[in-house]
């Protein structure tokens, strides 16, 4: 039986990203605007650097037992929740994503007048699998560190 309803994909209907070009994936990084543009606009790498400065002032990684991972990967969980809170209202309120102007770096069938869900659904289905790891990682290093 074959189903007939439209494709959907991970990464929306962009099927030729991949999991690399995600970091820099609306805006690319031809130009220093576009750069800017990334980094303050990509919930991975805003989840990334929050995540990164705020571990080890909200969790004491110096404990000996299992507590700091699990308070790591519930930190984790709950900072993604309120970033794409924040996320969702300041693109779709404020910047509004039909206005989004893809690079031309991307291998997509539209350049402008995505929706938000097709621009960013595969940053945020790769942060929520991903996030647990990298909290993990990070508690690990910085209990070694400290």
């Amino acid at each position: 039986m074959f189903y007939s309803g439209t494709k959907s994909f991970i990464f929306g209907k962009n099927t030729n990203l991949s999991l690399v070009d995600l970091l820099s994936y609306p805006y690319g990084l031809s130009s220093p605007t576009a750069i800017i543009k990334s980094f303050v606009s990509n919930p991975i790498q805003l989840f990334g650097l929050l995540f990164t400065l705020l571990l080890p002032n909200l969790v004491n990684v110096t404990e000996s037992t299992y507590t700091p991972y699990f308070y790591g990967v519930a930190l984790a969980i709950i900072m993604i929740i309120i970033l794409f809170t924040i996320h969702v209202t300041v693109v779709r309120l404020v910047i509004d994503p039909k206005t989004i102007v893809i690079s031309d770096k991307f291998k997509v069938d539209k350049k402008t007048d995505e929706s938000y869900n097709n621009i960013y659904r595969g940053h945020w289905i790769t942060l929520f699998t991903l996030a647990p790891i990298y909290a993990l990682i990070q508690v690990y290093v910085n209990k070694k560190i400290s």
